[in-house]
């Protein structure tokens, strides 16, 4: 058979789901997860290796792979049996006359053991895993929460223009507000405020609601790191939000959780007057430490059973100017289930910027040649529009994108775009292509300029970027298994 791209998920017999999420191709060394509902119940590491250049006349690719079973996502306190025992899987990747994928394994369970134990210790079984989609599905789950996206003006302060429109206290009062991965703040303009920056919006005014619990009305001021600082109090309502249940039935209902959130009683930065929304929901990435009661609103609704997945999920069509954010589900309709891929977090260890969700960029890509920009860390922010990060990295990257400077960062004839070339980002072998159409932003009915922009007070090495990509591809926030999922749209 010719060379089978193994990159995916695998779901064997017992409901144990193999994530391989990234394959070197010239040599078949491949890393990964495993999650087991088995007799370890957990999210654990994988290694491997597969055949990258199989026998063409037999219908076998040969693969095997080993697990440690000390589990990254929730270590036990002390250690359990099975901390220190290891697997090791080997086999054959198969396509079957229908043409389904499915991988046969003889697997070795190696506990750990004194010599005279060694025979006991080990435990010989077979397995079979087939390609699977196995995150959950729209269909499956039984409670989900839907957020109808519109878009706003996209500016050049970054902010993302996806907006959704949220009811806060009783009776519900009715804000725009974005759905951001990136930051740990979910916060709401406030009555109170009456700055220019905060009479620009739409308000929250906590006295008109008789749910409203004061949790410190202290005046705080909260970093929003390059973005400037917010003076808050600390409040507690009831917000309004939409169900699907497993029908695709919509209904409003009240959630009761006990989330907290932040009244903006003033704003010193002057990229706040242009935003396009009135708040935002925090979604923070599994690093973020939490604190009780939590600002997430995704976990408290996974808390309160009010979601089946700690999982966010983004789809948006640009040409129309709506999408749609569910929390507790993935909506298959919207993307190529094949395309899909998973890619593990990377914990960003910058002190108060743990929230934020970070993956590895193989290479940043400007017709097809790799540009050394030092990018060590980057985050994807459905709270923000361009690619930002410091002078360093985006001097670098708009003297690529504009061919040494042959080309202007801004134009007045979008047709001038068929000069710029192609952006392609690089997550582990699987690229994701951005046309000038697609990275340039528009200004005003004659102006429009490459969405790459300083951002002063980012970290070194640090790159972000938001809606400009993600409008592009279905993306996943999956908080349990620390993972972000991206996809084709259909």
């Amino acid at each position: 058979m010719n060379y089978t791209d193994v990159t995916g998920n695998w779901e064997n017999e017992f409901g144990s789901l193999l994530t391989i999420l990234y394959v070197d191709n010239s040599t078949g060394v491949f890393t990964g997860t495993y999650s087991s509902h088995t007799g370890a119940t957990g999210n654990y590491y994988v290694i491997g290796v597969t055949d990258y250049m199989p026998d063409p006349t037999i219908n076998s690719q040969t693969i095997s792979f080993s697990v440690s079973w000390r589990s990254y996502s929730s270590p036990p306190t002390p250690p359990q049996e099975g901390d220190n025992w290891v697997s090791g899987f080997a086999g054959q990747l198969q396509i079957n006359p229908d043409g389904s994928e499915q991988i046969v394994t003889t697997y070795l369970l190696q506990k750990n053991s004194n010599p005279a134990d060694n025979w006991g210790a080990t435990v010989v079984a077979t397995a079979t895993f087939k390609r699977s989609n196995a995150l959950p599905k729209l269909t499956e789950s039984e409670n989900v929460i839907l957020f109808s996206l519109s878009k706003g003006i996209l500016t050049e302060n970054g902010a993302t223009p996806w907006v959704s429109s949220v009811g806060i206290g009783t009776p519900a009062q009715y804000l725009k507000l974005m759905i951001d991965s990136g930051t740990d703040n979910t916060w709401l303009t406030s009555k109170l405020c009456t700055t220019q920056a905060c009479l620009a919006h739409q308000s929250f005014d906590s006295s008109q609601s008789c749910t409203y619990n004061t949790i410190d009305n202290t005046p705080k001021v909260k970093s929003f790191g390059p973005w400037g600082n917010m003076t808050v109090t600390e409040g507690e309502d009831i917000f309004t939000l939409f169900f699907n249940d497993k029908n695709g039935n919509k209904s409003a209902f009240c959630t009761s959780e006990a989330l907290n959130f932040e009244n903006a009683i003033n704003y010193d930065g002057p990229q706040f007057l242009a935003l396009d929304c009135d708040g935002g929901i925090a979604i923070p990435s599994p690093f973020w430490v939490q604190t009780s009661p939590t600002e997430s609103l995704l976990l408290q609704l996974m808390a309160d059973g009010k979601i089946d997945f700690a999982v966010a999920s983004f789809w948006f069509n640009n040409a129309a100017g709506y999408g749609e954010c569910l929390f507790g589900a993935i909506d298959y309709t919207k993307f190529e289930p094949s395309s899909l891929r998973g890619y593990t977090l990377e914990a960003v260890t910058i002190s108060g910027l743990e929230y934020l969700w970070g993956i590895k960029l193989t290479n940043f890509l400007v017709n097809n040649l790799p540009v050394q920009a030092g990018i060590t860390s980057f985050i994807l922010d459905t709270g923000s529009s361009i690619f930002k990060a410091n002078q360093q990295i985006i001097d670098t990257l708009l003297n690529a994108v504009t061919l040494q400077g042959q080309l202007p960062i801004t134009i007045s004839d979008p047709n001038l775009m068929a000069n710029y070339p192609t952006i392609t980002l690089n997550f582990s072998n699987n690229l994701y292509q951005l046309t000038p159409q697609q990275y340039f932003i528009q200004l005003s009915s004659n102006s429009w300029t490459i969405g790459i922009q300083t951002l002063d007070g980012m970290p070194e090495g640090m790159l972000l970027v938001g809606s400009v990509f993600l409008e592009t591809v279905y993306s996943i926030f999956d908080f349990e298994n620390k993972m972000i999922g991206l996809a084709t749209l259909c």
